[in-house]
């Protein structure tokens, strides 16, 4: 089993690019719109906003990322969500590390 803080946030959006693009979906213009990294015990949380396409359609998205030594709550999610609406996002999809 690896360290909980393996992935560091380089590796996570590697990974979120990677992955997106495999699903048929290309990301452009994402830009970092909040990001706390912070001791390693403590993990990283960051947040990318901008523009996909897929099935020749675009839409705005805002991903959030984290990795973090404590549970997600519908506190964070709400969080991302209304940061989403305010970055006019079609899509706030969250992902605990």
């Amino acid at each position: 089993m690896s360290e909980t803080h393996a992935l560091s946030a380089d590796d996570c959006e590697i990974l979120i690019t990677r992955e997106l693009r495999r699903a048929g979906i290309e990301p452009a213009a994402l830009r970092r719109t909040m990001s706390r990294f912070t001791q390693p015990a403590d993990g990283w949380y960051f947040e990318r906003a901008g523009t996909f396409e897929v099935y020749d359609r675009r839409f705005s998205a805002l991903v959030a990322c984290r990795n973090v030594p404590t549970p997600l709550s519908a506190r964070d999610v709400d969080g991302v969500r209304a940061r989403g609406r305010s970055a006019h996002a079609q899509r706030a999809p969250v992902r605990n590390g």
